[in-house]
């Protein structure tokens, strides 16, 4: 985060941030709340995730991905970047995408669980201590 505002690129990153929307209702799981209150925070955390972890983001960094390979303008647009910021740009993409996926699925089938009543709502949503 501090090579973009170093460069004065902070709003490469600022979007981004908005991923963590959806931790606020992952928090919320954990509380001592009743089962709808917990069911609404799960309905909530699920939209968020997904619409802007698998939707949102993807695609801005989809557009950030553009510009540094495929546009004429590419250069101009990177000359103040280090030469190999576009190939971490595309791996670290890549990997946050496909990590964010790989939960998206996960979540799918906690929902089913919960939802085909093989879970309660409060049951299953802390962490296992090791």
């Amino acid at each position: 985060m501090f090579f973009f505002c170093q460069n004065d690129i902070g709003h490469i990153i600022s979007p981004f941030l908005t991923m963590e929307i959806s931790t606020v209702h992952l928090a919320f799981l954990k509380a001592n709340f009743s089962d709808s209150t917990v069911g609404i925070h799960l309905g909530l955390f699920v939209i968020s995730f997904f619409l802007f972890r698998l939707i949102l983001c993807p695609y801005l960094w989809w557009g950030i991905v553009r510009v540094l390979f495929f546009s004429e303008e590419s250069q101009t647009a990177t000359d103040c970047l280090p030469l190999n910021f576009q190939y971490y740009w595309l791996l670290i993409g890549l990997t946050f995408n496909l990590l964010n996926g790989f939960w998206g699925v996960k979540i799918i089938l906690k929902v089913l669980r919960k939802v085909r009543g093989g879970e309660t709502m409060k049951e299953g949503n802390s962490l296992k201590e090791s």
